[in-house]
């Protein structure tokens, strides 16, 4: 795994955490597993903390996770085809959110 961007070590971290905890039949809450990751990669190379993808993917992974069950809740139809449209946008939307002020900042 190494040698690949941020957002692959994220991603390919955070799911060894999660089948790892459920492997040994433990509940895994996915800020832990988010932390985790972040911590082990960051002790293994301190400098990913100035990578902009490093940056991007957390705060993106974290918005998700914070932001999307209040997103979701703001529409509901009765029809299934609308709420997974609402789906796939409000987690859209909960990624913007997080990232947005980075974005600003690194971008303009």
């Amino acid at each position: 795994v190494t040698g690949l961007c941020p957002s692959v070590l994220r991603a390919s971290a955070m799911l060894s955490f999660l089948v790892l905890g459920n492997s040994f039949s433990r509940n895994t809450h996915i800020i832990n597993s988010l932390s985790l990751s972040a911590f082990l990669l960051l002790l293994f190379n301190p400098l990913l903390i100035k990578d902009v993808g490093f940056q991007l993917s957390y705060s993106a992974v974290l918005g998700i996770v914070l932001f999307n069950p209040y997103i979701q809740k703001l529409f509901e139809s009765k029809y299934r085809f609308l709420n997974w449209i609402w789906s796939l946008t409000s987690v859209t939307l909960a990624a913007q959110i997080s990232t947005f002020p980075l974005c600003l900042f690194y971008f303009h």
